[in-house]
């Protein structure tokens, strides 16, 4: 959504600055994308960015840099800031403040192409870009497009209201008693495949698309369609050559090299050790199973899904041919403790995740991450994940799923059984300052709530939760449920 404008100066040059994201708090790596609004092709090579002096300088077309200069009419070219993820010399060196910039662009001879400053503050997943691409004025965008089309998602009009870009329910700021109880939006199709529905978390490169898992050991994501005329309907899967044991949570978000968006996936659970210390804490004997020695948390790539052309399909349209980034952060605890994992949390520029145990009766445990930013695609890495808070639970529940809301200020949180629930955060993303749990709602359709997630604002939806369950006994399909948020939120 744009929320402020600022100043452009351009030339004729039909290459022009067209978005750009500054260096993150948590570290993410700056970018600028370039846009060709021409109708023939221009080569770049020799060109320059420049930032606030002529000592923050970056040639294009280094000839050990593999990208091409020749730009394409109608084409975007995106150049990252230096950082593990290229090679070195193929990305510029200086950075870009949040709170404020200038870049410009420049020709091999030194003449001025276009340029362009803000002096609003642009948070973490915040960019600023023309809207429309080359031509339009700079703007924040809150739905940043490296490499793609800048294009505010129109407004959405419900009960009379409209809703646009930005506008994500805050439950935490509402009254309990304004809720309605969840419509069932869909009834997923193929139960036999998916009636032990996990994770669920909204698309970003695919409006009107949720991923979503089974809760076992197969590393098999599904994309369920959110929209009409097909909701609830298996569109697409990517079969991960990993092998899994016990998929918990998923979530969607930037990946880590805060360029691309990410499908982030927790293989986390351990039954074992959640009826272990249940058993144990009961004056029982403990159960004989074995322990999980080590979990992981994968990022992938999101792919593109056509769902213009593509119809409903019994098993889905196999994307596992495509190739994608992919990250694996293999981990284990601080003292070696072991605990069920089922809720996965990211921050959205893709710089830390957090998990939050199932394991206890009693006060939640929240595990966080390094920062993982900047880490090449393919790699592997091990961490022990530190423990930074306990929640209060709510009264006889455990925390069955979780997501941010994406200014960080809170979290929603299901239950199996005892409903939707709802923590405010005094600090973005910090779970140190957690309050109470405020009840949300029930879910009287839902038999087993597994997966929760924020409507974004991208997605043809008005503002509110998606919540995923597995098919109660007898049931032929889980059902996809949906709560809408009340007119004052």
């Amino acid at each position: 959504m744009a929320v402020a404008v600022g100043k452009v100066h351009t030339s004729s040059s039909d290459v022009r600055i067209n978005e750009l994201s500054p260096t993150s708090d948590s570290g993410g790596v700056a970018w600028v994308e370039l846009y060709h609004a021409g109708e023939t092709a221009v080569n770049v090579a020799g060109w320059r960015l420049v930032g606030r002096s002529e000592e923050e300088t970056f040639v294009l077309g280094t000839p050990l840099c593999q990208q091409s200069t020749v730009m394409r009419p109608q084409q975007h070219m995106v150049v990252q800031q230096q950082n593990q993820g290229i090679p070195t010399g193929c990305g510029f060196r200086f950075g870009f403040d949040q709170k404020g910039g200038h870049v410009a662009l420049l020709d091999a001879a030194g003449k001025t192409m276009d340029a362009t400053e803000w002096d609003i503050p642009l948070g973490d997943g915040s960019t600023w870009g023309r809207q429309p691409d080359g031509s339009g004025k700079f703007q924040r965008v809150e739905l940043p497009t490296p490499g793609e089309a800048n294009a505010d998602p129109p407004a959405i009009q419900t009960n009379g209201r409209a809703y646009g870009t930005g506008q994500v329910c805050k439950f935490s700021s509402l009254d309990v008693e304004s809720f309605n109880v969840p419509e069932v939006a869909a009834e997923v199709s193929n139960a036999l495949r998916l009636d032990e529905m996990s994770g669920l978390a909204p698309s970003i490169v695919t409006p009107g698309v949720l991923w979503v898992h089974e809760d076992d050991d197969d590393a098999i994501l599904y994309a369920l369609s959110s929209s009409f005329p097909f909701p609830g309907r298996l569109v697409g899967e990517i079969t991960l050559d990993v092998k899994a044991e016990d998929l918990e949570d998923i979530a969607t978000a930037k990946c880590p090299d805060g360029l691309t968006e990410c499908i982030w996936v927790a293989d986390t659970g351990d039954n074992c050790a959640r009826d272990t210390i249940s058993e144990t804490y009961r004056g029982r004997r403990a159960p004989n199973c074995s322990l999980r020695r080590s979990s992981v948390v994968w990022a992938i790539q999101e792919p593109q899904l056509h769902l213009k052309t593509a119809r409903p399909m019994l098993f889905g349209a196999s994307l596992e041919d495509e190739e994608r980034k992919m990250w694996a952060f293999q981990f284990t605890l601080e003292g070696g403790e072991k605990l069920d994992f089922e809720s996965l949390l990211v921050k959205p520029d893709g710089s830390q995740f957090f998990l939050i145990e199932r394991t206890r009766l009693c006060c939640p445990a929240v595990f966080a991450s390094p920062n993982v930013t900047a880490s090449a695609p393919g790699t592997v890495l091990s961490m022990e994940l530190s423990l930074i808070a306990e929640l209060s639970n709510p009264p006889d529940a455990q925390l069955s799923g979780a997501d941010f809301h994406p200014d960080g200020m809170e979290f929603i949180a299901s239950t199996p059984r005892e409903g939707v629930y709802v923590y405010r955060l005094q600090e973005p993303f910090d779970f140190s300052t957690a309050g109470l749990p405020l009840f949300v709602t029930w879910a009287p359709a839902a038999p087993q709530l597994e997966g929760i997630a924020y409507v974004r604002p991208f997605e043809d939806r008005p503002p509110g939760l998606w919540m995923a369950s597995e098919s109660d006994v007898g049931r032929v399909a889980p059902p996809l449920t949906f709560l809408a948020c009340p007119a004052d939120g």
